[in-house]
């Protein structure tokens, strides 16, 4: 006599559904940055930073600087930045996280990130005597 598989569809769906969410509901907050570009000179430079992650009292991620006009000052490497504010408090008061940028290369270079409460933040780097400064758009998760 077979079973009827009519009660193993809601089962699977819901097992499938809870593999999907799983990852959605552990991820730790952390903020997603728009791509943006400054221009140092006649050059103009491009950061892209991937979402930073909060990760052991800190936020984490990886940065890519590049420079079409002189490819050779192209960078990229690891983000570590501090706040004394958590990420809901920055979000609607604004503040400054501060860190460091460690370059694939051995580098090291200060990064600060000026957070308003609009939604906008600029980034100041630290670059070879000079300070690049971009202005970018941010984005925090909801209910972090």
């Amino acid at each position: 006599m077979r079973r009827p598989i009519i009660f193993a569809w809601p089962a699977a769906v819901l097992f499938l559904l809870a593999l999907c969410l799983a990852p959605a509901l552990v991820a730790q907050p952390g903020i997603r940055i728009d791509p943006t570009k400054a221009w140092v000179g006649l050059a103009r430079v491009h950061l892209t930073v991937t979402e930073v992650e909060l990760a052991d009292r800190q936020l984490e991620g990886a940065y890519r600087i590049r420079v079409p006009f002189l490819p050779g000052k192209n960078d990229s490497g690891t983000l570590q930045l501090r706040s004394a504010r958590p990420l809901d408090e920055l979000q609607r008061f604004g503040g400054t996280l501060d860190g460091t940028a460690h370059s694939v290369s051995g580098e090291t270079r200060e990064f600060v990130c000026d957070i308003r409460p609009d939604g906008t933040m600029r980034i100041d780097i630290a670059m070879e005597g000079r300070t690049v400064s971009f202005k970018t758009r941010y984005y925090l998760p909801m209910g972090s």
